[in-house]
């Protein structure tokens, strides 16, 4: 409450705000923003990455490969780690 009435009305002149409407925006974000302790994961999250360890385990060397073209075909652009091919020079 401190922080926003010492800061949003000189800057976004935005109306101070009494503590309960403090404590209902600090519920209002926790709600939208996800959750209420714990280290900021879900349970589902650590379930997951098992699962997908113990996928890559039990793959055959070509499984891999493919996977690895696979998930590199469907990724953005600008999510490319590989080093771009240079063009050849034009001259």
């Amino acid at each position: 409450m401190w922080l926003w009435n010492s800061l949003m009305p000189l800057i976004f002149h935005l109306p101070k705000i009494t503590f309960w409407q403090t404590a209902g925006l600090m519920l209002l974000s926790r709600l939208l923003i996800g959750g209420f302790g714990g280290h900021g994961h879900s349970r589902g999250h650590h379930h997951c990455k098992s699962n997908i360890h113990e996928k890559w385990e039990k793959m055959t060397l070509e499984e891999r490969i493919q996977f690895k073209e696979n998930i590199h075909f469907h990724r953005p652009p600008w999510m490319d780690r590989r080093p771009q091919k240079e063009n050849a020079k034009e001259s």
